[in-house]
Protein backbone atom coordinates (compact mmCIF):
# COMPACT_ATOMS: atom_id res chain seq x y z
CA UNK A 1 0.00 0.00 0.00
CA UNK A 2 1.09 3.57 -0.62
CA UNK A 3 -0.15 4.92 2.72
CA UNK A 4 -2.24 4.01 5.75
CA UNK A 5 -3.97 7.03 7.26
CA UNK A 6 -5.19 6.97 10.85
CA UNK A 7 -8.28 9.18 10.92
CA UNK A 8 -12.08 9.23 11.33
CA UNK A 9 -14.16 7.80 14.21
CA UNK A 10 -12.84 10.30 16.72
CA UNK A 11 -9.31 11.01 17.92
CA UNK A 12 -6.89 8.23 16.81
CA UNK A 13 -4.47 8.87 19.67
CA UNK A 14 -7.15 7.85 22.19
CA UNK A 15 -6.99 4.25 20.98
CA UNK A 16 -5.08 2.12 23.53
CA UNK A 17 -3.25 0.21 20.77
CA UNK A 18 -2.49 3.14 18.49
CA UNK A 19 1.29 2.65 18.50
CA UNK A 20 0.94 -1.06 17.77
CA UNK A 21 -1.34 -0.23 14.85
CA UNK A 22 1.15 2.29 13.45
CA UNK A 23 3.93 -0.27 13.76
CA UNK A 24 1.88 -2.86 11.87
CA UNK A 25 0.87 -0.38 9.16
CA UNK A 26 4.48 0.70 8.69
CA UNK A 27 5.39 -2.90 7.85
CA UNK A 28 2.93 -3.00 4.94
CA UNK A 29 2.82 0.57 3.59
CA UNK A 30 5.40 2.99 2.24
CA UNK A 31 4.26 5.62 4.71
CA UNK A 32 1.68 6.35 7.38
CA UNK A 33 -0.45 9.45 7.97
CA UNK A 34 -2.33 10.85 10.92
CA UNK A 35 -5.21 13.25 11.51
CA UNK A 36 -5.26 14.46 15.11
CA UNK A 37 -6.51 17.30 17.30
CA UNK A 38 -2.99 17.29 18.86
CA UNK A 39 -4.28 17.27 22.44
CA UNK A 40 -2.31 14.07 23.20
CA UNK A 41 0.58 14.71 20.80
CA UNK A 42 3.15 15.45 23.51
CA UNK A 43 6.95 15.22 23.24
CA UNK A 44 7.05 11.66 24.57
CA UNK A 45 4.64 10.40 21.91
CA UNK A 46 6.33 12.45 19.18
CA UNK A 47 9.63 10.82 20.08
CA UNK A 48 8.10 7.37 19.57
CA UNK A 49 6.39 8.36 16.32
CA UNK A 50 9.60 9.82 14.91
CA UNK A 51 10.75 6.26 14.20
CA UNK A 52 8.18 5.99 11.38
CA UNK A 53 7.89 7.62 7.96
CA UNK A 54 4.91 9.97 7.96
CA UNK A 55 3.77 11.41 4.64
CA UNK A 56 1.20 13.69 6.29
CA UNK A 57 0.23 14.78 9.79
CA UNK A 58 -2.93 16.88 9.82
CA UNK A 59 -3.60 18.99 12.89
CA UNK A 60 -7.33 19.70 13.14
CA UNK A 61 -8.37 23.05 14.56
CA UNK A 62 -11.82 24.65 14.57
CA UNK A 63 -10.95 27.75 16.63
CA UNK A 64 -8.01 30.13 16.58
CA UNK A 65 -7.94 31.45 20.14
CA UNK A 66 -8.86 30.27 23.64
CA UNK A 67 -12.51 31.31 23.36
CA UNK A 68 -13.26 29.79 19.94
CA UNK A 69 -11.20 26.69 20.74
CA UNK A 70 -13.26 26.04 23.87
CA UNK A 71 -16.46 26.32 21.80
CA UNK A 72 -15.53 23.29 19.69
CA UNK A 73 -13.21 21.35 22.03
CA UNK A 74 -15.00 20.80 25.30
CA UNK A 75 -12.39 20.48 28.02
CA UNK A 76 -9.52 21.13 25.61
CA UNK A 77 -6.70 23.61 25.98
CA UNK A 78 -5.68 25.97 23.18
CA UNK A 79 -2.36 26.55 24.94
CA UNK A 80 -1.67 22.80 24.91
CA UNK A 81 -2.65 22.58 21.24
CA UNK A 82 -0.21 25.33 20.32
CA UNK A 83 2.61 23.72 22.32
CA UNK A 84 2.04 20.22 20.91
CA UNK A 85 1.56 21.53 17.37
CA UNK A 86 4.82 23.48 17.53
CA UNK A 87 6.65 20.40 18.80
CA UNK A 88 5.12 18.30 15.99
CA UNK A 89 6.42 20.72 13.36
CA UNK A 90 9.87 20.71 14.94
CA UNK A 91 9.85 16.88 14.86
CA UNK A 92 8.34 16.21 11.42
CA UNK A 93 8.78 19.45 9.47
CA UNK A 94 6.80 20.14 6.30
CA UNK A 95 4.64 17.00 6.45
CA UNK A 96 2.63 18.74 9.19
CA UNK A 97 -0.28 20.88 8.04
CA UNK A 98 -3.07 22.76 9.78
CA UNK A 99 -6.64 21.85 8.84
CA UNK A 100 -9.93 23.53 9.67
CA UNK A 101 -13.54 22.81 8.72
CA UNK A 102 -15.28 26.09 7.93
CA UNK A 103 -18.81 26.50 9.26
CA UNK A 104 -21.22 29.30 10.10
CA UNK A 105 -20.11 29.26 13.73
CA UNK A 106 -16.33 29.65 13.24
CA UNK A 107 -15.80 31.91 10.23
CA UNK A 108 -14.74 34.92 12.27
CA UNK A 109 -12.19 32.83 14.18
CA UNK A 110 -11.06 31.13 10.96
CA UNK A 111 -9.85 34.45 9.59
CA UNK A 112 -6.99 34.26 12.11
CA UNK A 113 -5.86 30.76 11.09
CA UNK A 114 -2.91 32.00 8.97
CA UNK A 115 -1.48 33.72 12.05
CA UNK A 116 -1.87 30.48 14.04
CA UNK A 117 -0.14 28.57 11.25
CA UNK A 118 2.77 30.99 11.32
CA UNK A 119 3.09 30.73 15.10
CA UNK A 120 3.36 26.92 15.10
CA UNK A 121 5.61 26.92 12.03
CA UNK A 122 3.49 25.13 9.43
CA UNK A 123 3.59 26.28 5.82
CA UNK A 124 0.33 24.70 4.64
CA UNK A 125 -3.23 25.50 5.66
CA UNK A 126 -6.02 23.17 4.54
CA UNK A 127 -9.65 24.31 4.57
CA UNK A 128 -12.86 22.40 3.95
CA UNK A 129 -16.58 23.11 3.87
CA UNK A 130 -18.71 21.53 6.58
CA UNK A 131 -20.66 18.46 5.52
CA UNK A 132 -23.78 18.79 7.63
CA UNK A 133 -24.93 15.68 9.48
CA UNK A 134 -27.36 15.03 12.35
CA UNK A 135 -24.61 15.03 14.99
CA UNK A 136 -23.40 18.46 13.92
CA UNK A 137 -26.89 19.94 13.75
CA UNK A 138 -27.64 18.59 17.23
CA UNK A 139 -24.73 20.69 18.51
CA UNK A 140 -25.87 23.80 16.64
CA UNK A 141 -23.18 23.47 13.96
CA UNK A 142 -24.34 24.44 10.47
CA UNK A 143 -22.82 25.15 7.08
CA UNK A 144 -21.89 28.73 6.23
CA UNK A 145 -23.53 30.50 3.32
CA UNK A 146 -21.47 30.66 0.14
CA UNK A 147 -21.28 34.44 0.41
CA UNK A 148 -19.94 34.39 3.97
CA UNK A 149 -17.59 31.52 3.20
CA UNK A 150 -16.03 33.26 0.21
CA UNK A 151 -15.66 36.48 2.18
CA UNK A 152 -13.75 34.50 4.82
CA UNK A 153 -11.54 32.91 2.15
CA UNK A 154 -10.67 36.37 0.85
CA UNK A 155 -9.42 37.44 4.27
CA UNK A 156 -7.56 34.18 4.85
CA UNK A 157 -5.78 34.44 1.50
CA UNK A 158 -4.85 38.07 2.14
CA UNK A 159 -3.06 37.07 5.35
CA UNK A 160 -1.62 33.88 3.83
CA UNK A 161 -0.02 35.87 1.03
CA UNK A 162 1.67 38.15 3.52
CA UNK A 163 2.89 35.17 5.57
CA UNK A 164 3.86 33.12 2.48
CA UNK A 165 1.60 30.17 3.30
CA UNK A 166 0.09 27.61 0.95
CA UNK A 167 -3.68 27.42 1.30
CA UNK A 168 -5.75 24.56 -0.05
CA UNK A 169 -9.52 24.57 -0.25
CA UNK A 170 -11.60 21.39 -0.27
CA UNK A 171 -15.13 22.29 -1.28
CA UNK A 172 -17.89 22.07 -3.84
CA UNK A 173 -15.89 23.64 -6.64
CA UNK A 174 -18.59 22.96 -9.20
CA UNK A 175 -20.87 25.54 -7.57
CA UNK A 176 -21.35 28.65 -9.77
CA UNK A 177 -20.48 31.00 -6.89
CA UNK A 178 -17.21 29.18 -6.29
CA UNK A 179 -16.37 29.17 -9.98
CA UNK A 180 -16.93 32.94 -10.10
CA UNK A 181 -14.70 33.45 -7.05
CA UNK A 182 -11.89 31.44 -8.62
CA UNK A 183 -12.16 33.32 -11.89
CA UNK A 184 -12.21 36.70 -10.11
CA UNK A 185 -8.94 35.82 -8.37
CA UNK A 186 -7.14 34.62 -11.47
CA UNK A 187 -7.31 30.95 -10.49
CA UNK A 188 -8.03 28.12 -12.88
CA UNK A 189 -10.10 25.21 -11.71
CA UNK A 190 -9.00 21.71 -12.73
CA UNK A 191 -10.81 20.61 -15.87
CA UNK A 192 -11.40 17.12 -14.50
CA UNK A 193 -13.55 17.18 -11.36
CA UNK A 194 -14.54 13.53 -11.70
CA UNK A 195 -14.04 11.27 -8.70
CA UNK A 196 -11.21 8.74 -8.67
CA UNK A 197 -11.36 7.78 -4.99
CA UNK A 198 -13.03 4.33 -5.39
CA UNK A 199 -10.01 3.25 -7.50
CA UNK A 200 -7.30 4.04 -4.96
CA UNK A 201 -8.80 4.88 -1.58
CA UNK A 202 -11.07 3.29 1.01
CA UNK A 203 -11.82 3.79 4.70
CA UNK A 204 -12.04 0.83 7.05
CA UNK A 205 -13.93 1.45 10.27
CA UNK A 206 -12.95 -0.25 13.52
CA UNK A 207 -15.99 -2.51 13.11
CA UNK A 208 -14.57 -3.93 9.87
CA UNK A 209 -17.07 -2.00 7.76
CA UNK A 210 -15.97 -0.35 4.53
CA UNK A 211 -16.41 3.25 3.36
CA UNK A 212 -15.39 4.05 -0.25
CA UNK A 213 -14.48 7.52 1.06
CA UNK A 214 -15.53 9.57 4.06
CA UNK A 215 -18.74 10.62 2.32
CA UNK A 216 -22.29 9.84 3.36
CA UNK A 217 -22.36 6.20 2.29
CA UNK A 218 -23.85 3.27 4.16
CA UNK A 219 -20.95 1.17 5.50
CA UNK A 220 -20.63 -2.29 3.98
CA UNK A 221 -18.88 -5.33 5.44
CA UNK A 222 -15.50 -6.01 3.84
CA UNK A 223 -12.96 -8.80 3.74
CA UNK A 224 -9.84 -7.47 5.44
CA UNK A 225 -7.50 -8.13 2.54
CA UNK A 226 -6.37 -5.97 -0.36
CA UNK A 227 -8.34 -8.00 -2.89
CA UNK A 228 -11.32 -8.19 -0.57
CA UNK A 229 -11.44 -4.40 -0.31
CA UNK A 230 -10.56 -3.38 -3.87
CA UNK A 231 -12.88 -5.95 -5.45
CA UNK A 232 -15.68 -5.46 -2.94
CA UNK A 233 -19.09 -5.49 -4.72
CA UNK A 234 -19.93 -2.05 -3.30
CA UNK A 235 -16.77 -0.44 -4.69
CA UNK A 236 -17.29 -2.20 -8.01
CA UNK A 237 -20.84 -0.80 -8.11
CA UNK A 238 -19.57 2.72 -7.40
CA UNK A 239 -16.92 2.51 -10.10
CA UNK A 240 -19.54 1.37 -12.57
CA UNK A 241 -21.78 4.36 -11.80
CA UNK A 242 -18.89 6.81 -12.01
CA UNK A 243 -17.64 5.39 -15.30
CA UNK A 244 -21.17 5.74 -16.68
CA UNK A 245 -21.35 9.36 -15.54
CA UNK A 246 -24.01 8.73 -12.89
CA UNK A 247 -23.85 11.00 -9.84
CA UNK A 248 -25.05 9.20 -6.73
CA UNK A 249 -26.94 11.02 -3.98
CA UNK A 250 -24.02 10.76 -1.55
CA UNK A 251 -21.73 12.36 -4.16
CA UNK A 252 -23.85 15.47 -4.80
CA UNK A 253 -22.35 17.46 -1.91
CA UNK A 254 -18.92 15.88 -2.05
CA UNK A 255 -16.03 18.06 -0.93
CA UNK A 256 -13.23 15.90 -2.37
CA UNK A 257 -12.19 18.55 -4.88
CA UNK A 258 -9.02 20.09 -3.49
CA UNK A 259 -7.51 23.18 -5.08
CA UNK A 260 -4.59 25.38 -4.09
CA UNK A 261 -6.00 28.88 -3.69
CA UNK A 262 -2.93 30.69 -2.39
CA UNK A 263 0.80 30.12 -2.37
CA UNK A 264 1.90 27.64 -5.01
CA UNK A 265 -0.23 29.35 -7.65
CA UNK A 266 -0.34 33.02 -8.53
CA UNK A 267 -2.99 34.82 -6.47
CA UNK A 268 -3.94 38.21 -7.94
Amino acid sequence: MQCVNFALEGEPLCHPHFLAAVDLAAQHARSVALSTNASLLNKSLLSKLSAYTFSLITLSLAGSDKESYARFNCGGSFTRFMRNATDAVQTFGDVVCLHSVLMAQNLQAAERLPEVAEQIGVSTLSLACLREHPGARAQGITAASDEDLLRCLDKICESAQRLKLNVYFDGQLSKPSFKQWFAAHGLTLPTDLSCHLPWYFASLLSSGKLFPCCGDFQPQSAELSFDGIFNHPYLRMLRGHLQAGHVLEACVKCNHQVQCICGQVRFN
